[in-house]
């Protein structure tokens, strides 16, 4: 039968197999030369292949474990959310070179609330109760919450481009460059990278006031409230004098002007200015709890 009939006697629901008289497998005798030779190098190649998948599986757990010790909301460079909204403010500066804050009180409906700018101070952001005792400050109050199990801050956190804290996002946050205070809303930003490439501090905290606009928080207790704000195009810290829920505090921000805003450690937090004649003011809370090792402020020298 030609190669012609006997390919027209094949059906299309039929698979014939062609077998070749040529021998693949090796000589007995071990002779590896020739087309008959290649078994053992077959046996080589594959050991080759399965020692670079264990290799390449080891590098994969290596870059994994590295990127999970690095995992934040923020681990890599990241444009600002379509949504974001953010204020930039610079130090509030008069000719005497003073440093100084300047508080007043103003109500927002039948709430009350204090209103404290720095003036001639320039910020950051530092960790331990040494603020308190520290002449030098004219302006602080306690920045990003921390755990009260083991005692870590909450979410990033940047001293000196230095990376102190890490965690999941809250949806606001501080930056802090060159004497610039960033404030703004969103769960990504470049501030982050900006602030461990220029040496400078980024904290994370619930936003409260967006471009004008309240942001709806969970917590729903009430509580004394504090917020790092930007206001009439300074930044200010601002105090409940009552105990507020979130968004009570977020709707007296909206109702007296502020365009952003985020939550500060409120409750039994510290707040301390000094005003132009020197004179040191508390807002006296408890601090018996406070962590030496993790509690941190935000602070205008």
């Amino acid at each position: 039968m030609n190669m012609g009939t006997w390919l027209s006697e094949i059906n299309d629901d039929e698979i014939r197999i062609i077998k070749s008289n040529f021998n693949i497998r090796p000589q007995e005798n071990g002779d590896n030369d020739g087309p008959q030779g290649n078994g053992d190098k077959g046996n080589w190649l594959w050991l080759i292949i399965a020692v670079a998948l264990i290799l390449a599986a080891s590098v994969v757990g290596v870059v994994r474990s590295w990127i999970e010790d690095c995992d934040m909301e923020e681990s890599l460079p990241e444009a600002p959310a379509p949504h974001a909204q953010a204020s930039k403010t610079q130090p509030q500066v008069t000719y005497s070179g003073k440093a100084f804050a300047v508080a007043r009180d103003t109500v927002a409906g039948d709430v009350k609330l204090s209103i404290i700018t720095p003036v001639n101070a320039v910020p950051t952001l530092e960790i331990g109760n040494g603020v308190l005792s520290d002449t030098t400050v004219v302006l602080a109050s306690q920045a990003a919450d921390v755990r009260s199990d083991n005692g870590k801050i909450v979410g990033a956190y940047i001293i000196n481009g230095k990376l102190l804290g890490k965690g999941e996002a809250k949806g606001g946050f501080c930056s802090i460059i060159r004497g610039e205070v960033t404030i703004g809303a969103a769960t990504a930003t470049s501030m982050f990278e900006q602030a461990l490439i220029d040496d400078g501090c980024f904290f994370r905290q619930y936003p409260l006031v967006a471009g004008g606009q309240l942001v709806e928080n969970k917590p729903k207790g009430s509580s004394i409230r504090k917020a790092l704000a930007d206001i009439g195009g300074k930044t200010s810290i601002i105090v409940s004098h009552d105990r507020l829920t979130f968004n009570e505090f977020s709707q007296a921000l909206v109702d007296i002007g502020v365009n952003n805003a985020v939550y500060l450690v409120g409750g039994g937090s510290y707040t301390l200015y000094m005003d132009a004649d020197g004179k040191r003011h508390f807002f006296k809370h408890d601090r018996g709890y406070l962590r030496e090792e993790s509690v941190n402020y935000i602070v205008w020298r």
